[in-house]
This record gives structure tokens, sequence and C-alpha cells, in this order.
């Protein structure tokens, strides 16, 4: 077991593919007024517990996983932040490039790498972007203006989007057109997540954490909560175990469920503050969490 200490909040941990570095996005509380603020990711060295840091925009709130996406193989990795669609190299940070264009709300990265679709446009006119190898092919207008891309399924042509009342399935190939779609349980959900193996979308609504079968849209398994929308605070997919990770309840808390079943297999308490993320890395032999506090626990899942 392994603690850092990243010295902010830490909103939002990932792996990098190799699984032997973590990115972390922390987030301080803005002396302008009254919001949080990013202003760096962390890049933490695994093998010896040393970081690079890679400074970003201004930021108005805090960074959430569809907003990061990482290339498979190649030292490349995509941030949307604010106006910008940041490209750096996740081993070092250092900047690669940066589309200024229009501003970007989320991004996800085909299996491959060879396809990525982003979220841009202002309020009136949203629209998901299809590029290759950073060649734009098509745009995708959509009806709503909050509107994200949580991930690729296998395939590499389908991928996941949310609006405010919906789930779709789009096709690349046919230019970001939705395929299917099914409304919410829930007023609205966040942080959208496909699972590694590409069978299931996890999303957080107020009061329960809501798993869809993406070859079976029907009705979503959930995990209840309370009453309180803050009861659900993050969640991970292990790649290959079959083991869901969520943060809520007891605000210290990891717990481990079955994901077949949804049965509580097991909880951590590692007493470092209330927990906010939590990430598996993509090997499947680590895992982390992070706090308020700014500590960040990473384990050997064995």
């Amino acid at each position: 077991m392994m603690i850092l200490d990243a010295g902010a909040p830490v909103w939002v941990l990932r792996f990098t593919p190799d699984s032997r570095r973590l990115l972390s996005g922390t987030a301080k509380m803005s002396k302008a007024s009254p919001t949080w603020q990013t202003e760096v990711v962390d890049i933490w060295n695994l093998a010896d517990g040393t970081r690079h840091q890679h400074a970003l925009p201004d930021r108005r709130r805090w960074l959430i996983p569809n907003e990061l996406a990482f290339h498979p193989t190649e030292h490349r990795a995509w941030l949307a932040v604010n106006e910008y669609l940041l490209e750096f190299d996740p081993t070092t940070g250092e900047a690669i490039s940066a589309d200024t264009a229009s501003s970007k709300v989320a991004v996800a990265v085909s299996a491959d790498g060879e396809r990525r679709v982003f979220r841009e446009g202002p309020r009136d006119e949203p629209r998901f972007v299809g590029d290759s190898k950073s060649l734009r092919l098509w745009e995708q207008p959509v009806e709503e203006w909050w509107s994200t891309v949580a991930g690729f399924l296998p395939d590499g042509d389908r991928f996941v989007t949310l609006d405010s009342k919906k789930m779709h399935i789009r096709s690349f190939s046919n230019s970001g057109v939705s395929i299917v779609s099914v409304r919410y349980p829930t007023y609205n959900v966040n942080q959208p997540q496909v699972s590694p193996d590409g069978k299931h979308l996890g999303v957080i609504g107020y009061a329960k954490m809501y798993l869809y079968d993406l070859h079976d849209l029907g009705e979503p398994r959930a995990i209840g909560g309370t009453a309180t929308f803050g009861d659900f605070r993050s969640f991970a997919f292990h790649p290959t175990n079959g083991t869901l990770a969520v943060i809520h309840g007891g605000p210290t808390q990891i717990k481990l469920y079955d994901l077949a079943t949804l049965k509580l297999r097991t909880k951590f308490n590692w007493k470092l503050g209330r927990m906010w993320s939590v990430a598996f890395s993509p090997d499947g032999t680590l895992a982390a969490a992070g706090s308020d506090s700014g500590k960040i626990v990473v384990w050997d899942v064995e």
C-alpha cells in the first residue's frame, strides 16, 4: 500500500494505460469567488511516488472522469477543459497542442486509438464532433445543451452519449447519428462511465447508482442510497474480475460490489478523510482512492 499527498481535495483519479502512473485532479476553493477550481493535474510515478505537475487554464470547477482520455498505446492524453482541448504527454505533463476553436466539454477515444469524439460548442449550438488522427470528419448537432460523451464500445464504432433526459448509442461511421436511446428512471444523471469490456454503462443519479446493460437497453439495475444527492460520489469498474468499486453511504468508505449480482463483497475504511474518487488500473492489479484531505491511497487489488 502507498499513500500519496496531493495537497488538495482529489476529485478524479485515472491510471495511465500502462498502469505505471496515476493522474490526479485536485481542486481548491477560489479566493475570488466561492467556487472550486482545478489548477494542475498531478502525474504520479508509482515506482517511487514522485510526481510531475501539468498546469491547466483557469478552471471554474473540479474535473470529472470523462473530461480526460488516453491514447491506448502512445504517450498522448486529451483533456477537455473550458474552451480548450489540451493534448499532453501523460508521462511528463508536457503540452503537445491545444485546440481552442470552441468550448470543449468531454472527450472519448476508441480502444485502438484511431477515433476520437468530443462534445463542443456554446449553449445555443452544442454538437458532437468525430475525428481521426486530428482530421475532423463530422459534426452532429444535439438538442440538449447538457450533453456529454461517456465512451466507446469495443467495436470502435459505437459510442455512448448522454443528455439531461436520455442515454444514446451512436455510430461513428454514420456521422454520430443516434442508433438507439433510452430514458433515465430519474431526473438527471452524472459521471457516466462505460465498463472496460463495453458491456455496461454506469451513471450516478440523485439517490441511486444505475447500471445499464449496453447489449439490451432495458430497465437498469440499481444500487440504492439515501435521498441525498451527494450520497454517491464516484465509482470504477475493475477491468477483468467483475468488481465494482463505489463511494457512497459512509463518506470514508470504499465499497466493493459483485457486478453480476450487485451484492456487497467488502468495504475499506482507510481513515484518510471523506473519499471523493476511485479508480482501477487497466491491468487490474492496483486500485486508488482520493480524499478531501488530499491523501491518495494506492493498494494491491489481490
